[in-house]
């Protein structure tokens, strides 16, 4: 068995220390996602021989795992951790052990080339030391992912309740060689969260150390598992075919692939735009979004940082279990229509008190109807059905253009709405949007009028007693001062926002509000947004279908009376 001794001193000898480079960014966008943590590059191996001496490999180990869990207390999240955590299997064992205590959400483990060292066994075949990571991973209810692809799916309790990420499927690599593409979309069709996952290696790797010579095995990265350059590219190689494969089954899902080694070191074949890529190895912390490629390779801590705090990213977590279904209208049971809201992320409040349910369908669009006992036609808008007034055919043909008129509606207020919910995010508030409403945190709001625009920040204790405050500063220097700094310092940055401009009606004291009419206007933009967000039409008003530009547009909300702002009630109260 192979000592952990002078590892330090070792590894400097092949990779010169660098320290991880800080990369801030903002990948928060919407509501309605979930996040998915990450990290990378912990390197305990390095800290106790290096800065930490005085710990014990455990004391040490368990004061990584405190810290990075401060960012996800609870650790229902699912957290990917991409490679090199330690250098021996012991140590990695004791990581997942405590991490396992704190988290009970999903954990995704991809190796990276200091555990491949695995200097306490006796053996360095690579085989072998992957089978005994293995081992450890399954004790702690670990997926580790080496080529290979994991499904995630969600399932409902008797009572509704939404179970998140309740259970997945791997498919191994020689599993991903042998399945026909359309074998592998089946599998992700109701799939939450879909993970490729391997070390990737650097058998076709470019970049040059100091010295110049190239980041591969031929400088020892892999010690004797992998020790040349050959064996290196032979690796690289199966990498990549498992991807390639996974790229033709999957090119227009929203796959996390994440690799320990940057694509660049074990593929020729680009980023795919639809994919989002997690990688770590370099020590230079970089992120890239655009409509090309998405890159979070940002949360590598290194060898010298003692700073573990998670970052994540946000996923759609959705499916449409009718995404093969043409345009049309067909008759689905309600077994189907439930499914179709667990792949939506829409929790159901009542059954249905209909025969049969009928899909109308096209393109992207969804509208459920049945007839009821009455035979009337009733649109079901969660759990408080509409009736309809024409014809079944009627709301087919005219489907499209409803869709889109009321996208054009909606635009320009949805920019508002997300810009909001964005400096919300940054400045470390909730930011989730309902309807006209973005949430600062249970109590905190920002309303947002879908008439004229305006903003406005209140305190709400329950639905009818808000205090409404001219500004955000103001408001968040009253009821949330922790959040108050962020906010000056974006304000720096920003400071022509639409969110900073101060309503000049008001005076410094914060307004009590009685009514309820901001949460009536709200309701009516939530069940719309069910069609930006889930592509589904929950609400039906055949003057939307005459709108053809923004004037009518604000002339028709007034009429539909979803201007019953805050504003006029406030100025009603002073």
């Amino acid at each position: 068995m192979r000592k952990c001794e002078n590892i330090y001193e070792e590894i400097c000898a092949l990779e010169p220390v660098v320290d991880s480079l800080p990369c801030v960014h903002n990948n928060m966008t919407m509501q309605g996602r979930r996040k998915v943590f990450y990290i990378s590059d912990i390197h305990c191996d390095m800290k106790m021989k290096k800065g930490f001496k005085d710990f014990s490999d455990k004391e040490y180990i368990n004061h990584v795992i405190k810290k990075m869990n401060g960012d996800d207390p609870f650790g229902d999240n699912p957290l990917i951790i991409v490679g090199d955590i330690d250098c021996c299997t012991e140590n990695v064992d004791y990581f997942f052990s405590q991490l396992r205590m704190r988290r009970d959400g999903i954990i995704i483990f991809v190796l990276g080339n200091h555990e491949i060292w695995a200097y306490d066994m006796a053996v360095s075949d690579l085989d072998e030391i992957i089978k005994r990571y293995r081992v450890i991973c399954k004790k702690h209810d670990v997926i580790m992912l080496q080529n290979e692809l994991a499904f995630f799916y969600d399932d409902r309790t008797g009572n509704g309740e939404l179970l998140s990420f309740s259970h997945h499927h791997v498919i191994s690599e020689n599993e991903l060689s042998e399945l026909a593409i359309d074998e592998i979309q089946v599998y992700a069709e109701k799939a939450k969260m879909i993970v490729f996952g391997g070390l990737g290696f650097s058998g076709k790797c470019k970049t040059l150390t100091s010295e110049g010579s190239i980041y591969n095995a031929d400088i020892g990265l892999y010690r004797d598992a992998v020790p040349t350059l050959a064996e290196d590219i032979i690796q690289a190689e199966k990498s990549e075919k498992a991807y390639l494969k996974v790229l033709e089954a999957l090119s227009n899902y929203n796959v996390i692939i994440a690799t320990h080694c940057p694509l660049d070191n074990w593929s020729e074949r680009g980023y795919n735009s639809n994919f989002i890529y997690l990688s770590g190895h370099t020590h230079h912390n970089i992120f890239h979004m655009s409509s090309d490629k998405t890159v979070f390779a940002d949360n590598q801590v290194g060898y010298s940082s003692d700073d573990y705090d998670l970052r994540y990213f946000l996923i759609n977590g959705t499916y449409d279990s009718f995404i093969n279904y043409s345009d049309g209208i067909y008759k689905i049971t309600y077994e189907q229509y439930i499914d179709f809201n667990i792949g939506k992320n829409v929790r159901l409040k009542k059954k249905n008190d209909g025969k049969q349910i009928v899909l109308l369908k096209k393109g992207f669009a969804h509208m459920f109807v049945y007839y009821n006992r009455s035979n009337k036609l009733m649109l079901l808008n969660g759990g408080s059905p509409k009736q309809l007034y024409h014809e079944l055919n009627y709301y087919y043909k005219n489907l499209d253009k409803y869709v889109s008129n009321i996208k054009t509606i909606m635009n320009s207020y949805m920019d508002k709405l997300l810009n909001i919910s964005k400096v919300i995010k940054s400045i470390g508030g909730d930011g989730s949007i309902h309807g006209c409403i973005v949430d600062i945190d249970y109590y905190n709001h920002i309303y947002i009028n879908p008439v004229d625009g305006k903003i406005t920040p209140y305190f709400a204790y329950d639905m009818e007693q808000k205090y409404v405050y001219k500004d955000l500063y103001t408001l968040l220097a009253e009821k949330k001062p922790s959040l108050l700094s962020g906010y000056v310092e974006w304000q720096k940055i920003d400071s022509n926002n639409e969110i900073v401009v101060r309503n000049t009606e008001l005076t410094d004291l914060a307004v009590l509000v009685t009514d309820k009419k901001i949460y009536s206007a709200s309701k009516i933009i939530k069940s719309i947004q069910y069609l930006l967000f889930q592509d589904v039409v929950r609400e039906w008003n055949d003057k939307i279908l005459r709108i053809s530009n923004r004037e009518e547009t604000i002339g028709e909300m007034e009429r539909l009376e979803i201007d019953n702002s805050i504003y006029q009630s406030i100025l009603q109260s002073n």
